[in-house]
């Protein structure tokens, strides 16, 4: 609405507003789509993130592992060839909460620690991606491990291991 006022013989033009109500069609559109930008990005974290934890919490049993075959290289020379070398109970016996069975590897993967995580009941999530394979390789006299192989993704491996 357009009102003319005249003051001192100069016109003015005022336009009346009208109070507004709510938010426009266009605020509701741009603050739909900031939402589901944020959806997009933060669901796939989230539903990683337990799947992560379960399989580094069991990593530990690695670390135990990685210095048991350590120690046997270091006196015997050469490389385990199985869990009992290590004085070990069997693969399917050294488990833990969502590891199923952690085993060291005969010849020619002498030493290689191999887990693999429980796809059937507790994380489904890995179907038959569920193995990480701890390397040794010697350099310099020292054991280094490459934990980046095996087919887990790497998404749900340790940091370490990516």
């Amino acid at each position: 609405m357009w009102n003319v006022v005249r003051d001192m013989g100069v016109a003015t033009i005022n336009i009346a507003r009208q109070s507004q109500r709510g938010f426009t069609l266009l605020e509701l559109l741009v603050t739909l789509a900031i939402i589901s930008a944020l959806a997009m990005v933060g669901v796939p974290m989230y539903t990683e993130y337990p799947v992560r934890s379960k399989v580094v919490g069991d990593f530990v049993l690695a670390r135990e592992l990685q210095f048991l075959v350590q120690q046997y290289y270091t006196l015997n020379g050469v490389m385990p060839q199985s869990n009992t070398e290590l004085g070990l109970p069997a693969a399917r016996e050294f488990q833990g909460m969502w590891l199923r069975s952690a085993r060291v590897q005969p010849n020619p993967e002498a030493g290689t620690i191999r887990l693999v995580y429980d796809n059937r009941n507790k994380l489904r999530v890995l179907d038959n991606q569920n193995v990480i394979n701890l390397v040794p390789e010697l350099v310099d006299g020292r054991i280094i491990w490459d934990c980046s192989r095996g087919s887990m993704p790497d998404k749900y491996r340790p940091q370490a291991c990516r």
